[in-house]
C-alpha cells in the first residue's frame, strides 16, 4: 500500500507541527520520520501509537496512512511456543490454535505463546510473519533465526564482531557474537490470558 503523504501533511498542519517537531516529540531523529513518511522505512506499531497521540488520531488510521495493511478484531495463528531460555518451537502445520489480534497489527501477524511455567507463562507475543534483516531488530525483543541453531526469543544487541549480534533471552545467559539469518521483532505482547 502506498504512503498517504497528504494525510500526514494535513495532520501536521492542523496540529501546527513540522516533521522535525514531531520527531523531537517522539524522541527520534528527524530523518527517521522523513523516511517513514516517504515509505523508505516501515513504521512500527509503537511509533504509530506515538504519532497517533501527537496527531490526535488512532493507531490504525496512522498505520493505514503509512501504507501498512492493518487488521482489527481478527484472529491470528499461534505458530508455536517459547520455552524457558527463549527457545522457540514451531507447531506442525494444521495444529495451530488462533488468538484474537490486538488492533493495529499488520495483516501478516502471527503469534507465539510462552509455555514454560515461569512468570511469563501464557503470554502471547505477536510478530510479523515477514522476516527482517537482523540489524532492523537492534534494541528490540525479537524471534531470531540463529544460524544452524534454531529459533530464539531474545533482546537483540550489537555484537562485538562485525555482522554478529548479542542475544539476551529472558531468564537465560546472554549469547555473544551470534550469527543470525533473520529476525522478526515482537510488535505486541499480551500478558493476560486471551
Amino acid at each position: 500500500m502506498p504512503i498517504d503523504t497528504e494525510w500526514f501533511r494535513d495532520r501536521l498542519a492542523s496540529r501546527k507541527l513540522s516533521q522535525r517537531g514531531l520527531a523531537k516529540a517522539m524522541g527520534v531523529d528527524p530523518s527517521a520520520v522523513s523516511l517513514m513518511f516517504r515509505g523508505k522505512r516501515r513504521m512500527t506499531v509503537d511509533e504509530a501509537s506515538q504519532v497517533a497521540v501527537l496527531l490526535q488520531s488512532t493507531t490504525n488510521e496512522v498505520l493505514a496512512a503509512a501504507g501498512v495493511a492493518v487488521q482489527g478484531g481478527q484472529r491470528v495463528r499461534i505458530m508455536g511456543y517459547v520455552q524457558a531460555g527463549g527457545r522457540v518451537t514451531l507447531e506442525a502445520e494444521g495444529l495451530h490454535d488462533t488468538v484474537e489480534a490486538p488492533p493495529g497489527l499488520p495483516v501478516d501477524a502471527v503469534a507465539i505463546q510462552a509455555r514454560h511455567g515461569g512468570q511469563e507463562d501464557g503470554w502471547i507475543y505477536y510478530l510479523s510473519e515477514t522476516h527482517a534483516a537482523p540489524a532492523q531488530a537492534l534494541g528490540q525483543l525479537a524471534v531470531c533465526a540463529v544460524r544452524d541453531n534454531g529459533l530464539l526469543l531474545a533482546h537483540v544487541r550489537r555484537g562485538y564482531r562485525g555482522g554478529a549480534f548479542n542475544l539476551a533471552p529472558t531468564g537465560s545467559a546472554e549469547q555473544t557474537n551470534v550469527a543470525l539469518a533473520w529476525a522478526a521483532p515482537v510488535l505486541w505482547i499480551r500478558t493476560s490470558p486471551p
